[in-house]
């Protein structure tokens, strides 16, 4: 048994580990990313266990319901020194069964379990929008922190160019050694503009790693989403309508919908503190002794005993134990009240915050768009220039930084605006770009 428990579990982990390997020979989309996360993070199997928990708590508020039956079997043995027999043995057995026929509470307190059931699938949902919103964040990161790369690296390649220019025209004297050092200072700090951007994308895969739950791999495949200009100034809805359909899905709203609603189940329960509770009960029993000089089957046969009887519970004073119950019952419901409306209002903030970084990120991106273009007009004046003579190294290396100035608030301005806007789109239940 204990060889097929270790087959299937190495089996299991084979199909995992395929299903990574796949993945990665694809490469990782933002959706299979998502799933993977959603599958194998670990708050996300907390919450599934809370939420299985919460179902055991309706059964057993519904198992309230139902009679109790119960036997118990005593077994004594006794000396006594002074006596004839010194010793004796005593037995008996019963069976018992009881059933609270009227108890006030026991209604709400199944409607409230299930309420409890309801709120432990919200805090689920709530674990999920928290992982999906974080792979979008880092996911996002990454694409952009390559395609940074690829523009720091694309700079690195024209100074290398410039770098070897300069050295020939100082080699004719057409230059001083300190432009020429200046150039070579240049190049080695773009050097270095390329390896942070490359920490940083390993930084963010192993982030990404984390979050789904595999091991870390600092190139981890992640396919690459070509956003146009289109899809980075897509149109924009107003935030007010994009929060009225955040209330309707948003499990953190929900839940404190729920919290009213289970608040109201309890002042229920504390109301039925103050009813009558009604039992029926029933038993049936026997015992036996060794001193009798009947045998065990006349004995039990003749102490056979049976019983049937109801009981009422009726709450005079109870120390205001009731009253106060009810009052803190009705006290937690208005908390949970204010609760809600604190919710609302922090989920309108964050779309109101969300919806301002998505405008300004598309007004950064037209003005980010068209310094481009322009700087890339004037840098290229410059160096056409610098390479007859008419210009020195600090004009030619002034225009590339300000030229790369310009891309890097470009790339900065396009990815913010993706985010925000996808972000906005989760939040009205719609689908990523």
């Amino acid at each position: 048994m204990a060889f097929v428990y270790r087959y299937v579990f190495s089996l299991m982990m084979f199909f995992a580990a395929v299903s990574v390997f796949s993945q990665e020979s694809s490469g990782w989309t933002l959706q299979s990313c998502i799933d993977y996360a959603l599958e194998n993070n670990d708050d996300i199997q907390l919450s599934k266990v809370d939420r299985q928990i919460a179902d055991v708590e309706v059964k057993s508020a519904k198992g309230a319901w139902l009679p109790s039956l119960s036997f118990s079997s005593n077994q004594s043995y006794g000396n006594h020194p002074y006596g004839d027999p010194a010793n004796s043995y005593n037995g008996s057995y019963n069976f018992s069964a009881n059933w609270t026929v009227f108890d006030g509470s026991r209604t709400s307190a199944i409607d409230a379990a299930k309420v409890s059931q309801q709120s432990a699938a919200q805090s689920l949902a709530q674990s999920q929008n928290s992982v999906i919103e974080s792979v979008l964040n880092i996911y996002i990161q990454i694409l952009y922190c390559d395609e940074a790369i690829k523009v720091q690296q694309n700079a690195l390649t024209t100074l290398e160019a410039q770098r070897d220019r300069s050295k020939g025209l100082y080699n004719a004297g057409s230059i001083s050694i300190s432009d020429y050092a200046q150039v070579e200072a240049q190049y080695s700090a773009q050097n270095y503009s390329v390896v942070s951007a490359q920490n940083s994308a390993r930084d963010y895969r192993m982030q990404l790693c984390q979050l789904m739950g595999i091991p870390v791999d600092l190139s981890l495949n992640v396919s690459s989403i070509s956003y146009d200009s289109a899809a980075v100034m897509a149109a924009i809805p107003d935030y007010m309508s994009i929060y009225q359909a955040a209330l309707s899905v948003r499990p953190e709203v929900k839940s404190r919908e729920l919290a009213i609603e289970s608040a109201n189940y309890n002042i229920k329960t504390a109301r039925a503190g103050f009813y009558p509770t009604i039992s029926l009960g029933a038993s049936v029993g026997t015992a036996n002794g060794e001193k009798s000089s009947l045998s065990f089957v006349d004995q039990v046969k003749n102490n056979w005993s049976n019983s049937v009887g109801m009981s009422l519970n009726v709450p005079i004073m109870t120390g205001r134990k009731n009253k106060s119950a009810l009052e803190k019952a009705k006290l937690r419901k208005s908390s949970s009240e204010i609760e809600l409306q604190s919710a609302k209002d922090q989920l309108l903030w964050n779309i109101e915050r969300v919806w301002l970084n998505a405008i300004n990120a598309q007004e950064n991106y037209k003005a980010a768009k068209a310094k481009v273009e322009a700087v890339e007009q004037s840098y290229a004046l410059v160096a056409k220039q610098f390479e007859v003579g008419l210009k020195n190294p600090t004009d030619l290396l002034a225009q590339k930084d300000e030229l790369l100035s310009a891309q890097q608030a470009l790339l900065q301005s396009k990815y913010t605006a993706i985010y925000n806007i996808n972000l906005l789109r989760f939040y009205a239940g719609e689908r990523f770009l």
